[in-house]
């Protein structure tokens, strides 16, 4: 039943620190702020972002726990991949659970369905995870506030993208490296 889930994001809880360091511009004298992982400069109240963050890392918060509550095309995704007819039937009808645990750029995510699986994550940095064809390199990045995951595997390149729409649901779409698009929807419990 191993590798039904696919690179589910899940980072270590471990906080990655931030040095803030003061800064002065040399042509305009003004003083601003400028964190030590991103090196963007704050430039005054006019930029209203005084830490340099990225404005889509601080719109999106996936804590909580999701529940499936539809699926698009998830069949078609599987079979792209090679998985077999049973494990599709099987991973079909599951309706898998998803506890998020965020902080900041680290993820915990616990999918508990056919099996119970934990991904531990930090944005940005590469990890292996099992997929529905074996051993992945994944790295996810923000992207529009959407997680946004590159999964390099034996069969070529997957894509994730996790978001919660204007709705309220967490959208999480997947891209066989064929190009075959799943999207399953889950709603906060």
């Amino acid at each position: 039943q191993r590798g039904l889930t696919t690179c589910h994001f899940v980072l270590s809880a471990a906080t990655s620190s931030s040095r803030t360091e003061r800064t002065s511009a040399r042509t305009s004298g003004e003083v601003g702020l400028r964190t030590a992982a991103t090196s963007e400069r704050y430039r005054g109240p006019q930029d209203n972002n005084p830490f340099g963050m990225n404005r889509s890392k601080m719109a999106t918060d996936f804590n909580g726990t999701w529940k499936l509550v539809e699926s698009e095309n998830f069949d078609a995704y599987l079979e792209a991949l090679g998985v077999n007819y049973m494990l599709r039937q099987l991973a079909k009808a599951a309706t898998p659970r998803q506890e998020i645990q965020q902080n900041g750029d680290n993820f915990v995510i616990k999918n508990s369905g056919i099996q119970t699986k934990v991904t531990t994550f930090t944005v940005g940095q590469e990890f292996e995870d099992d997929s529905p064809i074996g051993r992945v390199k994944c790295t996810i990045s923000w992207k529009d506030g959407k997680l946004h995951g590159d999964l390099e595997g034996p069969r070529g390149l997957m894509t994730t993208e996790r978001e919660i729409r204007e709705d309220g649901r967490l959208y999480f779409t997947l891209t066989a490296p064929n190009g075959t698009i799943a999207v399953r929807i889950f709603a906060k419990e």
